[in-house]
């Protein structure tokens, strides 16, 4: 983990606040910029929260902690998302663990700033109502869509939002849990990937082709946006009208 100048990711700044012109980000003695490298941790769920985060850049993903140790991945999350939110709002007592799958840089505020000056903020809480609902209601399209579609086309939808610069790498074990497959039948799916060009394996990892695995996700990955009539340039901004309350504080 390190601090990123302002300077050095103003355009991660630019791209999640494009979408409102009127946002302004003024409160630098306060809120920074944080760059996470792959597997290192962002939240444990041995420790109290005591930031808020937003993902700026990259991706990361959320597990759950069982009492015997085990962990269970609920989500992956990308530019726009937010981490801690939930115990801003007092919800969540007991953290999730939050880990950096690729390289991921994120607006940093503290907890307890937030906590004075944002629960009473009626624009920052209406935007947060919004991205909890829409975050829900993606969570509820996964659901249906693993019971709807083959695991060929799951898997195929999977790669794509976790894919970086072109390759893939997550471990098949934690991709089969995900899944809620057997690691047998994913291994079994993942080589007919491979065997019909859609993956070539490398040094790094695993090579996508986008022009062979997106027919399969086409439907799997449909944005789940109320706003679809928005023209954006990225999935991975989708949220960002939903954060200009922050940025406008932090």
């Amino acid at each position: 983990m390190k601090k990123l100048s302002r300077n050095t990711v103003q355009p991660m700044l630019d791209a999640v606040t494009e979408q409102n012109p009127s946002v302004r980000i003024t409160d630098t003695e306060v809120s920074d910029v944080i760059r996470f490298e792959p597997d290192e941790s962002i939240i444990s769920s041995r420790r109290s929260v005591e930031y808020l985060y937003v993902i700026l850049d990259g991706k990361a993903k959320i597990s759950l902690v069982h009492e015997n140790g085990k962990q269970s991945i609920i989500e992956f999350i990308g530019s726009g998302a937010y981490i801690g939110e939930l115990t801003l709002l007092g919800i969540e007592t007991q953290p999730q663990d939050v880990v950096a799958v690729s390289g991921c840089t994120c607006l940093r505020i503290p907890m307890q700033y937030a906590t004075e000056h944002f629960s009473s903020d009626m624009e920052f809480l209406f935007g947060l109502s919004q991205y909890l609902g829409k975050k829900l209601m993606r969570r509820s399209w996964f659901q249906s869509k693993s019971q709807s579609y083959e695991l060929r086309h799951r898997l195929a939808a999977h790669i794509l939002q976790l894919e970086t610069n072109g390759i893939y790498k997550q471990k098949h074990t934690e991709t089969a849990e995900y899944l809620g497959v057997s690691y047998r039948h994913l291994l079994y799916t993942f080589k007919e990937l491979l065997d019909d060009g859609s993956l070539k394996k490398n040094e790094q990892g695993y090579l996508v082709n986008r022009k062979k695995l997106e027919p399969l996700s086409a439907d799997i990955l449909v944005k789940l946006d109320t706003e679809n009539e928005r023209k954006s340039t990225s999935e991975d901004v989708l949220e960002s009208d939903q954060i200009h309350s922050f940025f406008s504080k932090a």
